[in-house]
């Protein structure tokens, strides 16, 4: 094999390595607002109801603000603010540990691809607890 040849394999296989971490993140994108409940009472409880049953801690609470994290593994954290109103429950992102977070020169800010998937599936279970609570109600 010419010694071009193993240059262009050498390279072609260090672009790769480099490349492999950057599979792993993806930009952060706080899941879609999920309908608020009847009441803001109703909403705050639905919050929390599915904080816990996704195994989220809340570390701060404050009218029409939740702050939430969680922990996996003991080692990668993530943290959220659940912002609610009368209209709608917003998941956003706050901070984290160990996953991987970056920020670009055009202001892109980059995770884990998991720390996107976590938030949406907290997202999710807060949208079936409320509507679980919508139909609960009416069914009363």
């Amino acid at each position: 094999m010419s010694r071009v040849i193993r240059s262009f394999i050498l390279i072609l296989g260090l672009a790769a390595v480099a490349f492999l971490p950057a599979c792993r993140s993806a930009r952060i994108k706080n899941p879609d607002p999920v309908r608020a409940a009847a009441t803001e009472s109703a909403t705050r409880d639905a919050i929390v109801a599915a904080c816990d049953s996704e195994n989220w801690m809340i570390t701060k609470e404050e009218p029409g603000e939740i702050h939430a994290k969680c922990m996996v593994r003991g080692k990668h954290e993530l943290s959220v603010v659940i912002r609610y109103t009368s209209d709608d429950v917003r998941v956003e992102y706050e901070g984290s540990h160990h996953l991987d977070y970056s920020k670009d020169w055009f202001g892109h800010e980059s995770i884990h691809k998991n720390g996107n998937s976590w938030m949406k599936n907290l997202s999710w279970a807060i949208r079936q607890k409320i509507e679980n609570r919508k139909y609960d109600r009416g069914a009363s």
